[in-house]
């Protein structure tokens, strides 16, 4: 298989943004088809399984092969364009930083979920084997905050002034948000606040605004 021509980088600024947005999303559909076989996996070997898991099997191999392909494909430029300098190289491996912590994170988790629990354990409160949990929690934890700072002290005045703008908007959100769900909690009109709900909407906030930013 051959690399994809570098065509991204003839793309403007906000096109890069949504290929890497339509990218992250194409990204979901081997991840999902993982957990889905996992999970047959765990049927066949505990009682035989039956003709459905042996089909989602089957169907997450050729899913995946097939994302796999496109993913490689249509490969986005993630540095947006940098030079190929030594900082522009440095934010290179922040990507492979964060790509890395991602995969300690999600893998041990489709591995460890289980369908009867409900939701999808990406996406699930449900209790997790403590290995499991030790694992998602020290990789957090213990390697984002060097990567934080190393990509901030590699990036330009631009970048950190859009991101430092994003990150305020996206926690004046969440302090706005936090209180009034907590307090509707509290007076019986709103379900119990979901600290995850809250994180990754303020997440999504601050990289919209952050986006947004870039371009004005």
């Amino acid at each position: 298989m051959t690399k994809p021509e570098p065509a991204n980088r003839e793309l403007t600024p906000a096109q890069n943004y949504v290929r890497i947005i339509l990218w992250s999303v194409l990204l979901c559909v081997p991840l999902f088809a993982l957990g889905a076989m996992m999970a047959a996996v765990e049927h066949i070997s505990e009682d035989g399984g039956g003709w459905v898991d042996y089909a989602l099997v089957a169907g997450g191999i050729l899913v995946i092969a097939v994302s796999v392909y496109f993913l490689w494909r249509w490969l986005p430029d993630f540095t947006m364009g940098e030079p190929n300098t030594p900082r522009g190289n440095r934010m290179r491996w922040v990507l492979v930083a964060i790509a890395v912590i991602s995969a300690l994170i999600t893998i041990p988790l489709l591995s460890g979920g289980d369908p009867a629990d409900g939701p999808h354990p990406l996406f699930s409160n449900a209790p997790v084997a403590p290995t499991i949990a030790l694992v998602t929690a020290l990789a957090w934890g213990l390697l984002m905050p060097p990567l934080i700072l190393f990509s901030r002290r590699n990036a330009d005045e631009h970048k950190l002034q859009t991101q430092d703008f994003g990150m305020m908007v996206g926690f004046q959100a969440f302090s706005l948000a936090a209180p009034v769900w907590w307090m509707g909690w509290r007076g019986g009109f709103l379900p119990a606040p979901d600290v995850m709900i809250l994180f990754a909407a303020t997440l999504a906030i601050s990289l919209i605004v952050t986006i947004w930013k870039q371009f004005v």
